[in-house]
C-alpha cells in the first residue's frame, strides 16, 4: 500500500521529515479541498482537535491503526474539514470515509493531508518514528478503490484550468506514478 492510496483523487504524493537513517517519516498526500481520505486499515480514534492556523489548517486526528497481526500504531491524519471526521471514541474500517482534505487558505496551491505513524507500542505522533512507507508496507492491500462523485468535488471551469496550471508548476518529489483521472458513474 501506498499512501496516495488513501486519497482516491490524489494529484502526487512528497515524503519529508527525514529520520536518522534517512527514511522519510511523513507523508503529504496531495488533492483538492474536498477530496475524500480513506482509512488505510482498521482503526480507532483517540483525540481530535482544529487548530486551524496558518501552521496546521484544518483538523486532525489521532488514534492507531491495526495490522494484519493484530498490532496497532499510532497515526496522525491532518489538515481535515471540520465535521468531516472519526470522532475520539470511535472505530472505523479499511476503505472507509475517514475524512475530507482541508483548503490551506494561506496555500491553495498546497493543500493536501498529512500522514505520520509510530512503531508498535510508542503512543501516537508527534513526533512520528516510523518510516511512513513501513507503515504503509504493514497495513495490507490498498482498500478498495472509490469510483464515485464524491471522490472528486465538482469544481468550476476556471478552478479547473487553475489546478491544472498548478500541476505544471509543481515540482513533483514522489515516487509514486500519478492516479489516474477517475470517471463519473
Amino acid at each position: 500500500m501506498l499512501p496516495r492510496e488513501t486519497v482516491p483523487a490524489a494529484r502526487f504524493v512528497i515524503l519529508h521529515n527525514k529520520g536518522p537513517q534517512g527514511l522519510m517519516r511523513a507523508s503529504d498526500v496531495f488533492g483538492s479541498r474536498g477530496n475524500i481520505v480513506l482509512a488505510p486499515a482498521n482503526g480507532r480514534v483517540l483525540f481530535n482537535g482544529c487548530p486551524d492556523n496558518e501552521l496546521l489548517p484544518g483538523c486532525q486526528i489521532r488514534g492507531f491503526l491495526t495490522r494484519p497481526d493484530g498490532s496497532e500504531i499510532g497515526f496522525v491524519l491532518a489538515h481535515l474539514v471540520p465535521g468531516t471526521f472519526v470522532g475520539p471514541g470511535q472505530t472505523f474500517r479499511k476503505g472507509q470515509t475517514i475524512g475530507k482534505m482541508a483548503l490551506w487558505e494561506q496555500r491553495p496551491f498546497s493543500t493536501h493531508v498529512h500522514w505520520a505513524f509510530n512503531r508498535p507500542g510508542e503512543g501516537m505522533p508527534p513526533p512520528a518514528n516510523m518510516s511512513v512507507l513501513a507503515a504503509f508496507n504493514t497495513l495490507g492491500p490498498p482498500p478498495p478503490r472509490t469510483l464515485h462523485k464524491k471522490a472528486v468535488p465538482h469544481f468550476a471551469a476556471e478552478e479547473s484550468v487553475q489546478l491544472a496550471e498548478e500541476d505544471r508548476l509543481v515540482v513533483r518529489e514522489s515516487e509514486h506514478a500519478e492516479v489516474p483521472a477517475l470517471e463519473e458513474e
